[in-house]
């Protein structure tokens, strides 16, 4: 062929890829897709020569770049048809041609690949270990796909009717028994828990303050929050009506309030003044 086109047989040299570049890069393409293909099937390595042709079948029904169609339809002009093609290493069955009467009519085996020279699949029998090729074969479309399933805790919210006012505890110091005392320490610092209790959503609403402190703090103890959060909101006592809360200890507070409640409304234009109908 070389000479009936006129043209000259050039070899590299010996372990010198850089010589033969753009064979070489396929060739580690191919490669890397193959190790792939069989490191995610689990299949053996002895496979490896299938692993590549199913990679190459893959990337010949691939759009390429520089041709902006895949090489298959570059070579035959025609589209290829990927209706047949199936996962590398998936599970399939393969029908027994001639079963007896209470034999079974399929085989499981390990689809890895398509024959190059007839329409027929290659399977991989692993009791046997050899590949055969097969016509007749039934593939998994329902077989679940390979995935790391992660517990998530599931934490339940404590409402405030259900928060118990902790009893007050005394210590009793014992200077003359000092051991008795440590160990009773010991015990009971094993048996508190070591988590933080964050703070419930439901509290997002209300801010607790602090009169001594002019300056705000971003710091904020969620450990005894849920209690202080609760002893607040029992606490302090909204006004049933405007009447009680211009005649309470507060008044000055709610009319501040009021007045700022009503220059947002105002600002941001969420009314019009309008007559009252009759009655």
């Amino acid at each position: 062929m070389l000479v009936r086109h006129k043209i000259r047989h050039e070899m590299s040299a010996p372990y010198s890829q850089h010589q033969n570049g753009k064979a070489e890069r396929a060739w580690r393409t191919l490669f890397e897709m193959a190790r792939c293909l069989l490191t995610d099937s689990g299949l053996p390595k002895f496979l490896w020569s299938y692993a590549v042709l199913a990679a190459a079948y893959i990337r010949n029904r691939c759009i390429h770049t520089k041709i902006d169609c895949t090489p298959f339809q570059a070579v035959t002009g025609k589209k290829p048809n990927i209706n047949k093609m199936q996962p590398f290493g998936v599970t399939c069955i393969c029908l027994v041609q001639n079963p007896k009467k209470l034999d079974n009519i399929g085989v499981k085996g390990t689809f890895v690949g398509y024959d190059r020279r007839s329409p027929a699949y290659l399977v991989f029998y692993s009791d046997t270990q050899e590949v055969r090729k097969i016509r007749c074969v039934k593939f998994n479309a329902t077989q679940p796909e390979k995935t790391d399933s992660v517990e998530i805790p599931i934490y339940e919210q404590t409402s405030p009717d259900e928060i118990q006012t902790p009893n007050p505890t005394v210590q009793v110091e014992e200077p003359h028994n000092q051991h008795s005392q440590s160990s009773q320490e010991a015990s009971n610092s094993r048996g508190l828990g070591k988590r933080i209790k964050t703070r419930p959503k439901y509290l997002d609403d209300y801010v607790v303050t602090n009169d001594n402190d002019e300056t705000e703090s971003d710091e904020i103890d969620f450990q005894n929050s849920t209690f202080l959060h609760y002893c607040y909101n029992t606490v302090h006592q909204i006004p049933p009506c405007y009447k009680n809360a211009i005649s309470c200890d507060d008044a000055t507070k709610w009319h501040k309030a009021m007045n700022d409640e009503m220059s947002a409304l105002e600002e941001n234009g969420t009314f019009e003044c309008t007559t009252l109908p009759p009655g």
